[in-house]
């Protein structure tokens, strides 16, 4: 069985950042390459628990597809699906959403956090300048992934972590800059 566990930070509040987790835009992100399609039962505009997701598109000159079937789907915290392909290739997807404070941009780090005032909690704040006392620094978002898969057969087992591992790991890396770009705001220029 392959584990793969992947984090990135976006420097965009989570509602901007969950907006991709509907099934008109994951296409944006999930597997572009492929030009995918997700076709949801009842042509649904949110996922819910339950639910039957087709996802098809083309590698490599092929037509290739996966059911899904959502586990879990909260809105604004995470998604949650078990799929199958017409190979036999198996596993779970699975990514949580949740505020990232003080991630302010590329390269910036934790930042130092005042208390809003009476009765309010704590606010990330940056220093503006020499004399200058705190100012609120923008919230970002962390999103989480999480991917289980097998592959079947002897042979599916003993290529998973020579070749499968190391491309699903990239796909998956590629996916979640794309994200980022997209929520982000970078994606239009």
């Amino acid at each position: 069985m392959g584990i793969l566990h992947l984090n990135v930070e976006i420097a965009a509040p989570r509602d901007r950042v969950f907006v991709f987790f509907v099934p008109q835009r994951m296409p944006l992100w999930y597997a572009p390459e492929m030009e995918t399609q997700f076709e949801v039962t009842g042509g649904e505009p949110d996922f819910r628990t339950g639910q039957k997701v087709r996802i098809s598109g083309r590698l490599g000159g092929r037509e290739v597809a996966l059911v899904a079937v959502v586990q879990r789907y909260e809105w604004m915290h995470s998604l949650d699906w078990e799929f199958q392909d017409a190979y036999g290739v198996r596993g779970r997807q699975m990514w949580q959403v949740d505020d990232a404070p003080g991630i302010g941009g590329p390269g910036k780090g934790p930042v130092p956090v005042g208390i809003g005032g009476p009765g309010k909690g704590p606010v990330p704040v940056g220093i503006g300048g020499p004399g200058k006392g705190p100012v609120p620094v923008p919230t970002g978002t962390r999103v989480a992934m999480h991917e289980w898969y097998t592959f079947p057969g002897r042979m599916g087992r003993w290529l998973d972590p020579i070749l499968m591992r190391p491309s699903i790991r990239a796909r998956d890396k590629r996916m979640l800059a794309k994200l980022k770009m997209l929520a982000e705001g970078l994606g239009a220029k």
